[in-house]
C-alpha cells in the first residue's frame, strides 16, 4: 500500500494515537443501512461507534478490527447491524459489537484457507444490501458479491487479473445493477526500460457485477502519483458519475471529472489546487465538494448540466469527507485539532442541512470510553487494558471509565502494570472548541497540513 503524506515531517511517533505517524483525524463515516441512529466512524487511531445519532461515542483500537499502520479500512454497516471492514487478511465482520471475525468467509472462494493473507482493498454496500468486496493480486484481483449479508461470496466475476489493486467501488442508488470500479495494475513497460509501469483502470457493470466493461480515460489528466477514485453518482441518474483524480499535476491538488454517459466521456468540472477528499451528491441533486484548506463549494446544476457552476460556502469547516443521511444532513470529517497557523474546527465531525450552519457531532475529548467487551476479547485485552489510557492522555479525553493509574517515572502504571505514556506539560488543556492537539500528538504535526491518501500500496 502506498500512502501519500504531503508536507508532513514526523518528528516523533510516541504514544498510541500517533504511533503510525499521523495526527488524530476522522477518515470515514458510515450509517447503519436503514437504522441511521447507529454510526460507525473510522479514525486514524481506531474507530468509534454511536447508537444514539452521535450523542455518545465509544472507541475500539486497530488491533480489534485487525489492521495496523497507516491503512484506513473501508467500512460497511449493514441493516442487520453487522460492521464489515477491509483488512490485510481480507474482509472481517463484527456481528456482536465486539469481535471482528473472518470465519464466515473461510470456506468461500474469497478466502480459501484460514492462514493466507488475502488483502481486501475496497468494499461497498448496494441500496438493497448487496455487499461488494474487491481483493488485490495476492488472491485473484476480482470483485466478489454477497447477497446474504456476507454469509457467502460466490465466485467473483469482475475484470480483475494478476497485478490489480482496486481503489474504489461505488453502486448507484437509483440502479443497484450499476457498479463502478476504479484501480490500477502493474504491466510490463513496452520500452523495456522501467520494468513494470502503473496502468489505471476504470470499469462499469450494468448487471450487478456479473460482467464489467472498461471505461474511457480520454481527456483525464493524471501523474504517476495519481489515484483515480469514483467520488459519487447521481441519486436519480446512474449515468451521471464523478471521478476524483489526486495529485493530478504531480503536486498537491485534486481534480473532479464528470461523465453524463456512464463513463464514456469525461469533462473536468473542478480544480482547486487542494485535496478534494470531501465530495457528496445530495438527494436534491446538489453536489458539494470540500477541502481541508481551501474551503468548500456547492453546485446546483452539476448533475443536470455538462458543466458545473460552483459557489463558495461561507465559513465552512476544514473537511476531508462528506456523507449525507436520510434526513438530508451532511456529516463531515472535520479537524478536531488545529495545526501550527490553523485553529482547526474543534470537532472531529460536524453536520449541516443548509450548508450555512454547522453544528458539532463529535469532539474527541468527549469520547466516553472503550467499547465494553468480554475479558478475553481483543477489544478488552488490547484496547481497554493496554491502549485506552495512552489514547485518553494524548487526546485529552475527560472520561475515565477504567480509572487510569497514575503515571510513574518509569512509565508503568502504579497498580495495574498498564504501560503509560507520560503526559507532556500542557498535554490536555486544549481549551474551548477550537483547541490545538495535545503535546504528544502535536509532534507529528509540526510541518503543517497532512493530506492522507488512502489505500495505495
Amino acid at each position: 500500500m502506498r500512502q501519500f503524506l504531503a508536507s508532513l515531517l514526523v518528528i516523533s511517533a510516541a504514544g498510541t494515537a500517533a504511533a503510525n505517524g499521523r495526527a488524530p483525524s476522522t477518515s470515514t463515516i458510515n450509517f447503519r443501512q436503514g437504522h441511521e441512529s447507529d454510526v460507525w466512524v473510522g479514525l486514524t487511531f481506531g474507530a468509534l461507534v454511536s447508537h444514539d445519532s452521535g450523542a455518545t461515542w465509544y472507541w475500539t483500537c486497530e488491533d480489534a478490527v485487525g489492521y495496523a499502520g497507516t491503512w484506513d479500512p473501508d467500512y460497511a454497516y449493514s441493516a442487520s447491524g453487522k460492521v464489515f471492514a477491509t483488512t490485510f487478511a481480507g474482509t472481517v465482520v463484527n456481528s456482536n459489537g465486539c469481535v471482528f471475525d473472518r470465519a464466515p468467509f473461510a470456506a468461500t472462494p474469497l478466502f480459501k484457507d484460514a492462514t493466507s493473507n488475502k488483502f481486501a482493498t475496497s468494499e461497498e454496500l448496494g441500496p438493497n444490501g448487496e455487499l461488494y468486496v474487491a481483493v488485490d493480486e495476492m488472491t485473484d484481483g476480482k470483485i466478489y458479491k454477497s447477497v446474504d449479508d456476507g454469509a457467502t461470496f460466490p465466485t467473483g466475476n469482475g475484470p480483475g487479473m494478476s497485478g490489480d489493486w482496486w481503489q474504489t467501488l461505488i453502486v448507484a442508488k437509483s440502479n443497484p445493477n450499476r457498479v463502478y470500479a476504479s484501480g490500477y495494475r502493474f504491466v510490463p513497460d513496452p520500452s523495456g526500460e522501467a520494468g513494470n509501469i502503473e496502468q489505471y483502470t476504470l470499469f462499469r457493470s450494468d448487471n450487478g457485477g456479473t460482467s464489467y466493461v472498461p471505461l474511457s480515460q480520454t481527456g483525464i489528466q493524471f501523474s504517476s502519483d495519481s489515484v483515480l477514485e469514483f467520488a459519487g453518482v447521481s441519486t436519480t441518474n446512474p449515468d451521471v458519475v464523478f471521478l476524483r483524480v489526486t495529485f493530478a499535476a504531480g503536486v498537491i491538488g485534486d481534480t473532479i471529472y464528470r461523465s453524463g454517459d456512464g463513463g464514456a466521456n469525461w469533462t473536468k468540472v473542478l480544480d482547486k489546487g487542494d485535496a478534494v477528499g470531501a465530495f457528496v451528491v445530495r438527494a436534491n441533486g446538489d453536489v458539494v465538494a470540500g477541502t481541508p484548506r481551501s474551503g468548500a463549494f456547492v453546485s446546483h446544476d452539476c448533475t443536470a448540466a455538462a458543466t458545473c457552476t460552483w459557489s463558495a460556502l461561507l465559513s465552512p469547516p476544514h473537511t476531508n469527507c462528506f456523507v449525507e443521511n436520510a434526513l438530508g444532513e451532511i456529516w463531515a470529517c472535520t479537524q478536531n485539532f488545529g495545526s501550527p497557523g490553523s485553529p482547526g474546527d474543534g470537532y472531529g465531525i460536524m453536520k449541516t442541512t443548509d450548508l450555512a450552519n454547522w453544528t458539532s457531532v463529535l469532539k474527541y475529548q468527549d469520547i466516553k470510553g472503550p467499547i465494553a467487551c468480554d475479558a478475553g476479547s481483543v477489544q478488552n485485552q488490547k484496547c481497554t487494558i493496554q491502549q485506552w489510557c495512552g489514547v485518553k492522555g494524548q487526546i485529552g479525553i475527560t472520561a475515565d471509565p477504567t480509572m487510569c493509574p497514575v503515571t510513574m517515572a518509569d512509565g508503568q502504571g502504579a497498580d495495574s502494570g498498564i504501560t503509560q505514556i507520560k503526559k507532556p506539560t500542557g498535554c490536555c488543556d486544549t481549551g474551548g472548541n477550537r483547541g490545538v492537539a495535545p503535546g504528544a500528538v502535536m509532534l507529528s504535526m509540526i510541518a503543517g497540513v497532512t493530506l492522507l491518501r488512502r489505500r495505495r500500496r
